[in-house]
């Protein structure tokens, strides 16, 4: 009984995670098809309240920050 209690822990652990993880990865997509500023060489997603789109140059400085809808 204890095992299957922690074994359901355990996937639903993994479902959460891997929910998260594909949420970030199609932020990072739709940042990418975002038109890039000029200057900007990369792009990252921001956490936190709003989902965000920071452009960054080639010296990791922030170019723009853009929220996405």
């Amino acid at each position: 009984m204890i095992a299957a209690i922690a074994l359901s822990f355990v996937v639903l652990f993994v479902a959460g995670f891997a929910s998260s993880w594909m949420g970030a990865r199609n932020d990072k997509h739709a940042c990418e098809k975002l038109a890039t500023p000029k200057g900007a060489q990369s792009v990252r997603v921001g956490t936190g309240d709003a989902r965000t789109c920071i452009w960054l140059d080639g010296s990791g400085s922030t170019v723009r920050v853009t929220t996405l809808p």
